[in-house]
């Protein structure tokens, strides 16, 4: 279920679920017909108002979740 207060869509809760939970996130992104480089900067500008800073380094091809913002990521996506 995604979260009605979260910014984000169900193809940004489901990437960033995934990504949380070490789920293969590129198929999370395909499923809605995205690359993961682009759903993992949407995230980010989604939320860079929640946070004031991007919550996603995306270095190569793998996104990396930055640790200070796990848990309050956690909450966005109901996990």
């Amino acid at each position: 279920p995604v979260n009605s207060d979260s910014p984000l869509n169900e193809a940004e809760t489901e990437f960033l679920s995934a990504l949380i939970n070490g789920g293969d996130y590129d198929a999370a992104a395909r499923k809605h017909g995205s690359m993961t480089s682009v759903i993992a900067d949407s995230v980010n500008e989604k939320l860079f108002d929640t946070f004031g800073d991007t919550v996603l380094l995306f270095d190569g091809d793998t996104p990396e979740i930055i640790e200070d913002y796990l848990e309050e990521l956690k909450s966005i996506v109901n996990i």
